[in-house]
């Protein structure tokens, strides 16, 4: 409608409606807008937006609030040294429409905190009480840097209060008062606000009151977004069983601050994300011009704008950056529908406008050096004659550079794979590695001469990237693929299938190396797509091939062998398929840069001379660095250490591995209790949960272990040298299932817990099955195994006869199913339309399929009743599913998910095919391989002019103010 009304004609018979009385407007509007029809009916909208608003005063953020409480002299109810809890009260912050906040001191923790008193006038009211504790519980819910945290609710007497992150500095509001802030300053705060925004729509809230009063700005440039009582749950998204979404609010009520308002929360509509979208354009363009995008002396004069005028873009500076000036406009859109949908979408805008900023401010640098030097250039050219006679003697030998040695910090990782997803450029001029963005893994590139990193967009969940010759392109893992792009991320292709990021390696013929799976061999395959082939097999004792490097010749690389202690280390192999030949014992595979290999042997990095025309080592192993990290996954790392031609080397560097610990978690993701497992993987429990099997691999091979929850004592359940792996405890409690490669052939085994012999139940190849569940009645084992053209596929195993039957089998990968306790419905991912989502079906009927998670997913744990269906995340985060299973139609009905908590699962959320987590019949708490402590803290060491020759081996990293960037904040 807003295309079609003359709306300076609608402000003026607005302005005449609100001079006359209030029963006199119908008639003098209707008089005024004889004939236009559209005219008429937005002016009759305006009216009544104005009549909702009322004295709508921009510091309240709730209707009908009485005046008092926003001045300091009444609403000081608490004075300075009187004590709330344990709290001591230091002094007035300020006040809004719900009470005011102190604040004070907490002398258990010596912090300072603030603390957010509900007024007790206002306490007795249900909406104002039910909306205090929801801002407590959507607080409770985001835990982001850069959202200011919730520590607590206190109660004492009749005072209740929230108790808050202390932010100190300025507001955004106070900042812009003082005048525009400068291009650079604004898209990093922009930058930040949106970080936090994607943050809270990914966790299923709005805020629906973004403004520059509700941004705190720290001396140190962190922002953080403050009051999150008029937040919204999104739709799509349900409360958890803990949460009580705030009472809606009552038809056409407006909700938020005037100036920041969208066109459709003006009209009385409920706002979805993109009103926070339109409110972050409103806020960046204050920040940049210096005033608000819309204002007026009233409400109603405000919503007038909002509706019908546009932007002042000549009020924007003239350095803004031409992205900036594309996103604001998709961002004020008044059309929602062509309005900018996603904050992670926001982000990129941004970094491209920051990249805008910084090539023009390097330009202005430039130009103004280029002025000082032109003063120079004629005793220049005086001594570039002189030095003629210099170049044209024979030079001498070049001296050998001092190796330099520094670390990158990078974003969080997710999971160990992402510990050893780094690789250098083969120029070493570039850093490429893995690292969260947007809730997910995401590929990095950090060009070395700089100290700011960029994530490739599109790259959602890439593990172990490795490039093209010529720099160019990268390859990686993702959603159950082999993908390439370009580095200027102007183009993603998929390759061919492969589930488990192995490593791999790209030569100059456009020959890509990669491993399918962990239990497989090594294959090549064009870098344009097509059928991949085998270049390696798997013998006797050897339980998977994984890590390839190629070598100078284009046809010789490098591999990793899994497997016993005698097959384990880097073996070297020829494209032709002939048997490889073990090189050197290592615990990860090898690279080969200026004439030698590095390899990794318990964290320490050597090297030994190789000669590459022989494909032998004519050395002794020698030190390079120590401290390198490895991820501590089951099955095993592909490779630790990446090198480039100009002698440059990159490892994970730190004191110690990263370990993942069991923990007990309860449904707000609270530590319940640690129940020992260093280093664990895939648990399945036994039917009382009284213990716990798991794999866990020590001493480099892999075996099943027994771990009593109670007081957390290992005991190991498998002794073969063969790899036994990703058990599965039956439901009658009686026998493990799990898969080895006994005899060079993968296979399902089955023990008694009591002990005796391990008897085998399928034979599967070369490529392993995993058990994963068992048919209530027990006469049915439920797996996954891999087929060479339909990637992993879910059957079943008949225990009396050995009959096995296909489940779901298509071209896609169907893996990790779970029988309903009624057996009645299966649960399973599948990667059919990218990412992994879980789905239920009919069992064994079959027929349509029903879609459980809505942002990706994977490993699904049923609820004992079988009325909640809980799955991780492709972000990480534990969900859970109501469902609802219908006896006579055979329908079923599943809610919208819930997120609970950050899951922290050591393995990843989709980087092995098993479930990392094991949950109680009640649904209340989650045993959980956890990490231990961050290992986001964990920075990439790169060792620069590393040659055999070097005069000396750094011992520590250079501390250089710059040397550690973080790429986080850009």
């Amino acid at each position: 409608m807003a295309n079609h009304v003359d709306w300076e004609r609608a402000k003026l018979v607005f302005q005449a409606a609100l001079e006359c009385e209030a029963s006199e407007r119908p008639g003098l509007v209707a008089e005024e807008c004889r004939g236009d029809a559209a005219l008429h009916a937005e002016v009759l909208s305006l009216l009544d937006a104005h009549a909702r608003a009322g004295s709508f005063a921009e510091r309240h953020a709730v209707p009908d609030v009485p005046e008092w409480l926003a001045t300091p002299s009444t609403a000081a109810t608490l004075h300075s040294g009187a004590r709330l809890g344990p709290y001591e009260i230091v002094g007035w912050l300020g006040a809004g429409g719900m009470g005011a906040v102190y604040s004070a001191r907490d002398p258990r923790l010596g912090r300072t905190v603030a603390i957010k008193v509900l007024h007790r006038e206002l306490r007795d009211d249900p909406a104002i009480a039910l909306r205090f504790e929801h801002e407590a519980r959507t607080l409770a819910t985001l835990n982001h840097p850069n959202i200011a945290s919730i520590y607590g609710v206190e109660d004492v007497g009749d005072t209740r209060a929230l108790v808050l992150e202390y932010v100190d500095g300025d507001t955004l509001a106070q900042r812009v008062a003082r005048g525009p802030i400068a291009v650079g300053d604004a898209l990093q705060i922009a930058r930040q606000i949106a970080e936090a925004l994607d943050s809270a729509h990914q966790h299923g809230f709005i805020h629906r009151d973004l403004k520059p009063a509700n941004v705190k700005l720290r001396p140190d440039g962190t922002a953080k977004l403050l009051d999150f009582g008029l937040a919204r749950m999104l739709e799509g998204y349900a409360p958890g069983p803990l949460d009580s979404p705030p009472r809606a609010t009552a038809g056409g009520q407006l909700v938020g601050t005037p100036a920041y308002m969208s066109p459709e929360q003006v009209k009385g509509l409920a706002g979805d994300r993109r009103s926070d979208v339109w409110a972050f354009g409103c806020v960046l363009f204050e920040m940049l011009s210096g005033r608000p995008v819309f204002g007026a002396a009233t409400a109603g004069e405000t919503f007038v704008e909002i509706l019908g005028r546009e932007p002042d873009w000549q009020r924007l500076p003239g350095a803004t950056p031409p992205a900036i000036r594309r996103l604001l406009g998709r961002c004020l859109n008044k059309d929602d529908s062509r309005r900018v949908r996603d904050f992670g979408d926001i982000r990129l805008d941004v970094d491209d406008g920051q990249r805008e900023w910084q090539s023009k401010e390097t330009s202005a640098s430039r130009a103004s050096d280029m002025r000082g030097r032109r003063t120079w250039l004629g005793v220049a050219a005086v001594v570039a004659l002189a030095g003629v006679a210099v170049w044209m003697r024979p030079a001498p030998s070049e001296p050998v550079r001092p190796q330099q040695q520094f670390d990158v910090a990078t974003p969080a990782i997710l999971g160990p794979a992402d510990l050893e997803s780094f690789a250098l450029s083969p120029d070493g001029q570039s850093l490429a590695f893995v690292g969260a963005w947007q809730g997910a893994p995401h590929l990095w590139v950090r060009p070395l001469p700089t100290v700011v990193a960029h994530p490739l967009d599109g790259t959602r969940g890439a593990s172990a990237p490795f490039w093209s010759p010529d720099h160019r392109s990268i390859a990686y893992y993702a959603e159950g693929q082999l993908k390439r792009i370009d580095v200027d991320g102007a183009l993603v292709r998929s390759l061919t299938a492969a589930t488990w990021g192995g490593g791999g390696s790209w030569n100059v013929d456009d020959t890509l190396l990669f491993v399918r799976t962990p239990a497989g061999p090594i294959l090549r395959i064009s870098a344009t797509g097509g059928e991949p082939h085998a270049v390696t097999r798997l013998e006797k004792d050897q339980a998977g091939h994984v890590g390839p490097q190629w070598l100078p010749d284009g046809r010789h690389f490098l591999y990793y062998v899994l497997g016993t202690p005698e097959a384990r280390g880097v073996h070297v192999g020829n494209v032709d398929g002939t048997a490889g030949r073990k090189l050197v014992d290592a615990d990860s595979s090898a690279v080969y840069t200026q004439g030698h290999l590095l390899f990794v042997r318990q964290q320490t990095l050597f090297a030994c001379a190789f000669d590459a025309g022989r494909m032998a080592l004519t050395g002794t192993p020698f030190e390079i660095a120590d401290g390198v990290i490895q991820r501590t996954e089951g099955l095993g790392g592909p490779t630790a250490v990446a090198a480039a031609a100009n002698g440059t080397i990159a490892f994970r560097a730190g004191n110690s591995r990263p370990q993942t610990q069991f923990t007990w978690i309860d449904r707000t993701g609270r530590n319940v209790l640690p129940v020992g497992a260093v280093d664990g993987m895939a648990p399945t429990a036994s039917p009382g949960l009284e213990h716990i099997a798991m794999m866990r691999r020590v001493g480099g091979n892999a075996d099943v272990w027994l771990m009593e929850t109670a007081r957390g004592l290992l005991t190991k359940f498998t002794t073969h040298p063969a790899e036994d792996v990703f058990p599965y405890w039956s439901r009658d409690g009686q026998d493990i299932v799990f898969s080895s490669n006994r005899d060079g052939r993968w296979a399902l085994y089955r023990k008694r817990v009591t002990g005796g012999r391990e008897e085998p139940l399928l034979q599967t190849g070369q490529e392993a099955s995993l058990a994963t569940d068992s048919s209530p009645d027990g006469r049915l084992l439920l797996y996954h195994g891999r087929h060479p053209m339909t990637g992993w596929d879910i059957g079943t195993l008949s225990v009396q006869d050995g009959v096995t039957t296909a489940v779901v089998q298509t071209e896609a990968d169907e893996r990790n199913g779970q029988f309903s306790p009624d057996g009645a419905w299966l649960a399973y991912e599948s990667n059919d339309s990218g990412p992994y989502e879980v789905f239920l079906r009919r069992f064994p009927e079959g027929g349509p399929r029903v879609q459980v998670s809505t942002r990706g997913g994977s490993q699904a744990r049923w609820r004992g009743d079988g009325h909640e269906l809980f799955y991780v995340g492709n972000d990480g985060m534990l969900m859970a599913v109501t469902v609802h299973a219908a006896r006579g139609d055979g329908s079923v009905k599943v809610g919208s998910p819930v997120p609970l908590f950050p899951s922290r699962i050591g393995a990843g959320t989709n980087s092995v095919p098993g479930a990392q987590y094991v949950v109680t019949a009640d649904g209340q708490r989650f045993l959980v391989d956890a990490f231990e402590h961050d290992v986001s803290l964990t920075p990439i060491r790169l060792i620069l002019n590393w040659s055999p020759l070097a005069p000396q081996r750094p011992d520590r990293p250079a501390e250089a103010a710059g040397s550690v960037p973080d790429v986080n904040r850009r």
